[in-house]
C-alpha cells in the first residue's frame, strides 16, 4: 500500500501483501495464536489481520498512546519496540511498534503458545516481516 493507496489517507508506504503473508507466518508457526492486527497508529485502521478484533486494535492504540504520554511525562523512557501484557485466563497480548506509523497486537493462549516462545520466535518473525513489508514497497 502505498500512501495515496492507504485507507484513510494516512502516510503509510507498505506492501500489504507483504503483511498478509506475514500474518500467515505467525499462524503457521505459533499455535496459541488467537489473534493478531497491524494497523496503522494515527487512526487504528486495520491492514492486515487474523481474527481480527476491531475494538481490541482501537482499545490497545489508545492505551499505547496514553502510556507513551505517561512515561513522558512521568521522564521515563519510552515504549522502544513492544510491551507485553499478561491476562487472566492463560492468555497474553504483545503490542509492537512498527516505528511512528504501524503497529501490531498479537493475542495468544499461553497454554500453547508460552511468552518466552513469542519473544524469541514471534517478536522477530514480526519485526523482520513488517520491515520487509517496507523495503518491497
Amino acid at each position: 500500500m502505498k500512501s495515496s493507496d492507504a485507507p484513510t489517507g494516512a502516510a503509510v508506504n507498505v506492501d500489504v501483501a507483504r503483511l498478509e503473508k506475514l500474518v500467515g507466518e505467525m499462524q503457521e508457526r505459533l499455535p496459541g495464536l488467537l489473534a493478531t492486527d497491524i494497523w496503522i497508529a494515527e487512526t487504528g485502521e486495520s491492514i492486515a489481520a487474523y481474527n481480527p478484533q476491531p475494538g481490541a486494535s482501537v482499545l490497545f492504540n489508545t492505551l499505547t498512546d496514553d502510556l507513551i504520554d505517561a512515561l513522558a511525562t512521568a521522564g521515563i523512557p519510552t515504549i522502544n519496540r513492544y510491551f507485553l501484557l499478561d491476562l487472566e485466563g492463560d492468555a497474553a497480548t504483545l503490542v509492537i511498534l512498527h516505528g511512528d506509523d504501524l503497529r501490531q497486537g498479537v493475542g495468544l493462549d499461553t497454554r500453547y503458545t508460552n511468552i518466552g516462545t513469542m519473544l524469541a520466535l514471534g517478536l522477530p518473525m514480526a519485526l523482520r516481516g513488517v520491515e520487509e513489508a517496507r523495503a518491497a514497497d
